[in-house]
């Protein structure tokens, strides 16, 4: 029987009975076998597909709330400059 290389540890483990049966096997349930183990691949890369989705969706929401963040701390300080008087302002530019 054919096992592909390509199949995860995981299911390789959780699939091994599968393949420890009696050889004595008819073909028709080698087949449903390996339809099974391809079946369980099918899932397994859509679930992990959907979780990558997921992840970056959940990591583009906490970038934009960063982004908004830090220009509301920006316009804050800018708010402080605004508020301080002139004679500081320029002190402070004369010490530039």
């Amino acid at each position: 029987m054919y096992i592909p290389m390509v199949l995860p540890r995981m299911m390789w483990k959780s699939k091994k009975c599968y393949l420890e049966r009696e050889s004595s096997q008819s073909k028709e349930s080698e087949v449903d076998i390996m339809r099974d183990l391809q079946m369980d691949i099918i899932k397994h890369i859509v679930a992990v597909r959907l979780q990558e989705k997921k992840e970056a969706t959940n990591a583009m929401d906490r970038s934009s709330k960063k982004q908004r963040i830090l220009e509301i701390i920006e316009d804050k300080r800018e708010q402080e400059f605004r508020d301080m008087p002139v004679e500081e302002l320029s002190k402070m530019l004369q010490e530039l």
